[in-house]
């Protein structure tokens, strides 16, 4: 169909992937071979069980849905779970990010955002875990038909500064265990000083662990 303007035009009817609405959707084109190209174009993505063209919702909008849908029905720990969901509401939902239409998310918009994290003063291993998060939300994109590509997968995942860890000198060691003399925590200090365990390792330690042969 030819419009007053004499560009031509062409609708078709398709299932909202987000809402299930149906609704009918135009294109338009210089030629009428153009306008068939981009109804077959939408019609493919239809058959594959994409919608007919990116979806028009915010990226915080659908990370919205994400918190309350996909990521409590994934099989992710609890306590994974509410990191991702303290680091979503924390630094994407009220981002530059989150007011982009998944129809217009680009790779740049993803590096973008990487950029005002990194900006904020955030750790390496902070920013990492957003982005992880931020791809996440992308692919549940995908999978749910709202987009054909996830913009995330084009932008190399952050690299985590190596740091040599902080440790004490003996003499700091020696002032430690001097301030704890009064402390409960005095045996736990001096059991991490004297063998070398990490704080979880210590934690995670039973009565089983402990030998009882006398000496």
């Amino acid at each position: 169909m030819r419009g007053a303007n004499g560009r031509w035009m062409g609708r078709m009817w398709v299932t909202d992937s987000l809402t299930g609405v149906r609704k009918r959707v135009q294109v338009s084109g210089t030629t009428n071979a153009e306008v068939s190209a981009k109804l077959r174009a939408m019609n493919d993505r239809v058959d594959a069980g994409k919608s007919a063209r990116d979806h028009h919702i915010s990226f915080g909008g659908f990370a919205q849905l994400w918190l309350e849908s996909s990521l409590p029905a994934s099989d992710r720990r609890p306590s994974t779970q509410w990191l991702y969901e303290n680091l979503t509401r924390g630094h994407i939902l009220g981002s530059d990010l989150a007011r982009v239409s998944l129809r217009d998310l680009r790779p740049s918009t993803v590096e973008r955002f990487v950029m005002q994290l990194r900006a904020k003063g955030l750790s390496s291993s902070s920013v990492r875990q957003i982005y992880t998060i931020g791809r996440a939300i992308g692919d549940a994109a995908v999978r749910d038909g709202l987009v054909g590509q996830n913009p995330f997968v084009a932008v190399r995942r952050p690299r985590i500064e190596a740091r040599e860890a902080a440790f004490l000198t003996p003499d700091q060691v020696r002032l430690l265990l001097e301030a704890a003399e009064e402390s409960r925590y005095l045996p736990f200090l001096a059991l991490l000083v004297h063998t070398g365990l990490r704080r979880g390792e210590a934690l995670a330690l039973t009565w089983r662990d402990i030998g009882s042969e006398a000496s």
